[in-house]
């Protein structure tokens, strides 16, 4: 998994843990592991979840998100239209089932990969106390 961490992009932003080329960021979930509640597991097991994406200063372009299973090679599906060419930019990354994914964002030239385990909340027995409490009840209810 990628460990986040670094500098935080340009403005004001929502805190998140980010990963940089020192051109792209992107917001990782806490440890690399995504948990995916049961709203947003999809009708054929698809599970969905949003990652923040932020353009730096000189970067110019639309999103663009590749991205596939390490151990099958599966592809992901991602949204991110409609935030422009600069600047801030929120996307949903359908992934299609749980594992391990190594993910791709490039807008303008610069680029951005990260690896990161889906899971839904059946995982959460499985994780430490610090990390349960993390993805509350609340967020793993349903």
């Amino acid at each position: 998994m990628t460990t986040p961490g670094g500098p935080q992009p340009p403005g004001a932003l929502p805190p998140a843990p980010y990963i940089s080329s020192e051109r792209l960021w992107v917001g990782l979930w806490p440890q690399g592991l995504v948990v995916v509640p049961g709203d947003d597991i999809g009708r054929h097991g698809s599970l969905r979840m949003k990652f923040v994406w932020v353009r730096g200063p000189g970067v110019r372009g639309i999103l663009h998100i590749t991205g596939s299973e390490v151990a099958s090679g599966a592809s992901v599906r991602a949204r991110s239209a409609g935030y422009g060419v600069t600047g801030f930019n929120a996307s949903s990354i359908f992934f299609p089932g749980e594992g391990c994914y190594r993910v791709t964002g490039e807008a303008g030239g610069a680029q951005v990969s990260f690896v990161t385990e889906v899971r839904t909340c059946r995982v959460l027995a499985n994780l430490p106390a610090e990390m349960q409490k993390r993805y509350s009840a609340n967020w793993c209810s349903g």
